[in-house]
């Protein structure tokens, strides 16, 4: 549902800022079954797709086997080791969520040690709420709906973030009337 929105997000406010001699690698960190990856192999010259679950790369993998641009990668993303100073974007869809606040905070400083000069983090979380602006039963759901932004706006800047843009999905404020699905751009 958000996949417009998102990709609307990163054309208007992401990409102007990595001019195309800077769009060389993006990290889709816990991608899944490749959601974004049309976008992102368009966009970037290198793409690494990184997620736990190997029948998600391999659905990726086999759904996007065209792509000549794209590394598939079946790990767990701390333990995955990039290169310093090569990453131009990392992308965090619903990650930082299911992450508990001593794994955010070793693993926003390992961002931020790959990021090329210039380099940009986007992330999309939901805040008190799921999609679908309730709080579902930890059964249904591990994710850790955090009480408000400001805690990530603090755990971004006390590992040396400089916040660009925050703002809320436009969508799920309207279908959903949930105010709570926060995206960052670091």
């Amino acid at each position: 549902m958000e996949y417009m929105e998102v990709c609307g997000i990163l054309d208007k406010h992401v990409l102007p800022q990595l001019s195309e001699g800077r769009r060389n690698t993006i990290v889709d960190m816990a991608s899944g079954i490749g959601r974004f990856l049309n976008y992102f192999s368009a966009n970037f010259e290198h793409v690494i797709e990184i997620d736990f679950v190997e029948s998600n790369v391999s659905l990726a993998m086999e759904k996007h086997a065209s792509l000549h641009n794209v590394e598939f990668i079946v790990g767990d993303l701390m333990d995955v080791q990039l290169p310093k100073a090569s990453v131009n974007l990392f992308f965090g869809n619903w990650l930082l969520q299911y992450l508990q606040e001593d794994a955010i905070l070793e693993l926003l400083p390992r961002l931020l040690g790959c990021l090329a000069t210039g380099g940009l983090v986007f992330f999309h979380e939901g805040i008190i709420a799921n999609f679908e602006g309730r709080l579902p039963d930890k059964k249904e759901n591990p994710a850790i709906f955090r009480s408000s932004a400001s805690m990530y706006n603090h755990w971004f800047e006390s590992c040396g973030f400089r916040l660009l843009k925050q703002g809320s999905l436009a969508r799920y404020r309207h279908v959903f009337d949930n105010p709570y699905q926060a995206y960052w751009i670091l």
